[in-house]
């Protein structure tokens, strides 16, 4: 079954196999299989801490909100003007924090990725192993989505919504196709049982064009709510949904969807919107069944991310990044060579659409343009906000992937030295960021959280982290409030000292001490006798940008 060719939508009217494998393990690679139980074994011993919103967006408000031990609530979750939605992440996350290790959950919510990526390659045409392999390789999932960040839900709802779409685009191409070659071959008779089998076929035209409203609906609210960019990653691939067969002359089948989209989707935003207010306690069900609720009651958190992010000066104190962070430095970070393919081929990819788009061509849309556009679409957006780190651009693997795992193939064939370099780039590039973010980076403050939840006595002790990200307290596992955690970030080494030398004097808990091993002497000699550091463990690897590790010795 060919589905959606590279040239444009098969028609071919044979039916789906409904005995087709959605990983297609008739096809599997023993590369791809051994990089799958990477995954899960990364999950397991992987120490690297990426960036502070992998827990503090995910895992603790919801560890403490469930498991009752301290925690460090984010902004984001204030209930005076919360932009997270409490609902979309207990959803997401509460399930995977109370039954067994988060990051585990989170490498099987990858595999959603992986299934749809094999179903969409073979909807194109392709066998899924190449696919399969690309993708697998890539240190975006052994990484990053292994771990609680909202965009790696992201990322699997953006892949799962983007092959329900192609299948789509296939189911109703086919149906289009078979009722014309039978209008063809009996539009003329007058036969009874000839006018039951084109009302037959037209009916399976409604059906194909409406037939995922309810599941397009579902992923659309929860992605929104999840992350509210989300609708960036969405846009290009509801408007091929959306406007398929426009031009169709006797049903106005645009209609027909959103008359199923619509009322689904504000079903699902309306829930969600009266979990959250309740959560947030805005609300109480008591006063909603009195009807003493209003619009003053209402928490609509992606209206509240919008209206967080558009002001500049907010964007700023995360940081400004120049227009085209996104697209020349977070893209070859992120998928290395399949990434400089996407960029060399970009030009094309803007020409495709934009035609495509002047000429209200989405009705008849090539499965190229289609992906393209998938790319395009949301790169731009984005860049667009000049706040960008390389996490946002996460859902862009899935059509990466679908439009250039073929190019990495080094086998014989035109430029086979070229492309014997960009797989090996691409392997090497993936397997030096698995080193770096899985391990190195940050490495030692989640291993310093662990040994101090085993190390910390009854009466509570004062933990100070000093040139480190922002600590998880929820690692600690600490139900009473003994334990008081200091994180100072970058503060200057005599901030370090002063708070040190009063933690010493005035409390009678034990104090611990997290800091870069290159800090270590400078504020031996900053303290000056007054307090004692007794080094209890070291961690290896922990490379910080904001405390690089001294490659030449200063002059005595």
């Amino acid at each position: 079954m060919t589905g959606i060719s590279s040239k444009g939508i098969d028609n071919d009217p044979a039916p789906r196999e409904k005995t087709m494998s959605l990983l297609g393990f008739e096809s599997l690679s023993p590369f791809y299989v051994f990089l799958v139980l990477l995954r899960f074994l990364l999950c397991i011993i992987q120490t690297g801490y990426i960036h502070p919103d992998e827990f503090f967006q995910s895992l603790e408000p919801v560890a403490g909100a469930l498991l009752s031990v301290n925690v460090t609530v984010p902004w984001e979750f204030s209930s005076r003007l919360p932009i997270r939605s409490w609902s979309s992440l207990l959803l997401t996350s509460g399930l995977p924090v109370l039954l067994t290790r988060p990051a585990s959950a989170m490498a099987l919510i990858s595999l959603a990725v992986d299934a749809s990526v094999a179903a969409s390659a073979r909807l194109l045409g392709h066998r899924p192993r190449r696919y399969l392999e690309t993708l697998a390789a890539s240190h975006v999932l052994l990484v990053f989505a292994t771990r609680t960040f909202s965009n790696a839900l992201e990322l699997a709802l953006f892949a799962v919504l983007l092959h329900v779409t192609l299948r789509c685009l296939a189911d109703s191409g086919r149906a289009a196709e078979a009722e014309r070659r039978l209008q063809k071959r009996l539009g003329g008779s007058q036969y009874t049982v000839h006018r039951l089998q084109l009302a037959e076929a037209r009916q399976e035209v409604h059906r194909a064009a409406t037939r995922d409203c309810a599941t397009v609906s579902t992923l659309l609210c929860v992605g929104v709510f999840v992350r509210p960019t989300f609708v960036l990653f969405a846009a290009a691939p509801l408007l091929y949904w959306l406007f398929r067969d426009a031009n169709d002359e006797r049903d106005n089948l645009v209609r027909m969807r959103l008359v199923r989209v619509l009322p689904l989707s504000l079903l699902g935003v309306g829930a969600i919107v009266l979990m959250d207010s309740m959560l947030y306690g805005w609300v109480t069900f008591a006063e909603i069944i009195e009807g003493n609720a209003s619009l003053d009651n209402v928490v609509m958190t992606p209206f509240n991310f919008i209206v967080y992010n558009i002001k500049a000066k907010n964007l700023a104190d995360h940081g400004d990044h120049w227009c085209l962070t996104h697209t020349l430095v977070n893209i070859p970070i992120l998928f290395s060579s399949l990434g400089l393919i996407g960029l060399a081929s970009f030009a094309q990819h803007v020409k495709s659409f934009v035609r495509h788009l002047l000429n209200l061509d989405l009705h008849v849309s090539t499965a190229s343009a289609f992906l393209s556009a998938s790319f395009i679409v949301p790169l731009l957006l984005l860049s667009w906000f000049p706040h960008q780190e390389p996490r946002f651009l996460l859902p862009l693997l899935v059509p990466l992937t679908l439009l250039f795992a073929e190019r990495l193939d080094g086998g014989p064939g035109r430029w086979r030295r070229s492309r014997q370099c960009l797989v090996t780039m691409f392997y090497a590039w993936n397997a030096a960021c698995v080193l770096l973010f899985g391990f190195a980076h940050q490495g030692g403050v989640t291993r310093a959280l662990a040994d101090l939840q085993r190390r910390v006595p009854p009466q509570g002790a004062t933990i100070v982290f000093s040139h480190t990200y922002m600590p998880p307290q929820a690692l600690l596992l600490r139900r009473k409030r003994d334990v008081h955690v200091h994180d100072l970030g970058g503060q200057p080494l005599g901030d370090v000292t002063r708070l040190l030398r009063d933690a010493t004097y005035r409390q009678r808990v034990p104090t611990f001490l997290v800091l870069p091993a290159p800090l270590e002497d400078r504020l031996g000699a900053l303290a000056d006798g007054e307090f004692e550091l007794r080094p209890l463990r070291r961690f290896w690897p922990h490379l910080s940008s904001e405390t690089p590790p001294a490659l030449v010795c200063a002059p005595t």
